[in-house]
């Protein structure tokens, strides 16, 4: 439970709470399991202050310091975290629907599980975070920074990515349907046993992103371009390819049959034992092991198109 007399710091108001930080630096604030609800809390400083299982439903805490926090476990929906630093704070399985956490700094933070459904998180940095398990739902991850971030089985269903930084995401076992990233670039991003159903990738730039195992039913993937990529056993029924640029891709053991792949150029694929519409052109092999084939242009002929 709080502490009382920390509580009551808090209750006079943010100038009284400041100074007593200021004149307190070693000593841990203890908020644990407090209602806080409703609070006008901004600028407030926060840091490494224990909030766990706290009641923050609506708090206003847009540009406070909470870096090193704990707020595991607490209720933080619809609460205002605009432009708020929360570096390495700790949000594990915290129930924040809603929440807004737009150009706030959570890079290295702990949300191992958290709900984030309807989450606006636009502009924020969340590099190296842990997202693992997390739940973001509709969530706004426009302009996010996601670099290095961990989201392991996490739920991204219509989320909305578009510009934002993806290098070195591990996105394994992900939930991703109808995920918008179109225009984005991903690098270097890990989609291994993923399933990215109907997600938007129209003009996206993937560099060495990795669909091993991963589920693209239905993924549009039109106009892209895709180097170094690797979709062994990816699923790519419906998948549309129209006009995308591939190079170097691997699509070993995948089948194309029903996938779109009008207009779309190619060169030095990985097609071991690929399963390729009739129409397409033969491809000339240039590596027994690894079946690469050389540039062969479009894998239709202009004839073929509508």
């Amino acid at each position: 439970m709080a502490n009382p007399e920390h509580l009551a710091l808090l209750q006079w108001g943010t100038a009284k709470w400041d100074d007593w930080r200021f004149h307190s630096p070693t000593v841990q604030p203890d908020l644990s399991h407090a209602d806080l609800s409703g609070f006008d809390l901004s600028f407030v400083d926060l840091s490494h202050a224990n909030l766990e299982g706290a009641t923050l439903v609506q708090t206003c805490l847009r540009a406070a310091k909470l870096d090193g926090a704990d707020l595991s476990k607490a209720r933080l929906t619809q609460c205002d975290l605009t432009g708020a630093s929360c570096i390495a704070a700790r949000l594990a399985v915290t129930s924040a629907v809603g929440i807004t956490m737009a150009n706030a700094n959570l890079s290295n933070a702990n949300l191992i599980g958290a709900d984030f459904r309807s989450a606006n998180f636009r502009g924020a940095d969340l590099n190296s975070a842990n997202l693992v398990g997390a739940n973001l739902f509709r969530a706004n991850l426009r302009e996010v920074d996601l670099s290095h971030a961990q989201l392991e089985q996490a739920t991204l269903i219509q989320a909305n990515c578009l510009d934002a930084h993806l290098n070195e995401v591990n996105f394994k076992k992900a939930t991703l349907h109808e995920t918008e990233f179109m225009g984005t670039r991903l690098y270097a991003v890990d989609c291994s046993h993923a399933s990215l159903k109907g997600a938007h990738l129209t003009g996206a730039y993937l560099y060495n992103v990795v669909f091993r195992a991963a589920d693209l039913s239905e993924t549009d993937l039109r106009w892209s371009t895709i180097i170094k990529a690797d979709f062994t056993y990816a699923r790519l029924s419906g998948t549309n390819l129209r006009g995308a640029v591939l190079n170097r891709t691997v699509l070993a053991h995948t089948d194309l049959r029903h996938a779109n792949i009008q207009e779309t150029s190619a060169s030095y694929l990985d097609l071991t034992d690929a399963h390729l519409p009739e129409e397409a052109h033969p491809f000339q092999r240039t590596d027994k092991d690894m079946g690469l084939s050389e540039n062969f242009g479009s894998l239709y002929s202009p004839s073929n198109n509508p």
